[in-house]
């Protein structure tokens, strides 16, 4: 399934890459898992806490500190600006949303 978070970015579930200006970016499993979970939830807030279970069900574990990074490295990934993302936002303390484009992702909506 693809999902189009911008105009530029595609973010293909079943080959697990997301394409940024038409050039496929391979993801890590743990990268993917993140994203893969937060599109479940597309424009919803979602605990920290429920994404690291989700990834443990899948054999995936770490931590809060490696997971930050790879929240870093994902924002560097699909966002125009990783210092201001639009797609892979932080929702208060501890929540993350994955925004698709056109939609209004304002962090009102939690899981």
């Amino acid at each position: 399934m693809e999902i189009r978070l911008s105009q530029t970015c595609v973010f293909d579930t079943g080959l697990q890459i997301v394409s940024r200006g038409g050039i496929a970016i391979r993801l890590s499993y743990a990268e993917f898992c993140i994203l893969e979970y937060l599109a479940q939830f597309l424009n919803q807030a979602v605990p920290m806490a429920n994404i690291i279970q989700y990834m443990a069900a899948r054999k995936t574990y770490i931590d809060a500190g490696s997971f930050y990074v790879y929240i870093l490295r994902l924002r560097r990934r699909i966002e125009e600006n990783s210092r201001a993302p639009r797609l892979l936002v932080t929702v208060g303390r501890g929540r993350y949303m994955l925004c698709a484009h056109g939609d209004v992702c304002d962090g009102d909506n939690t899981q």
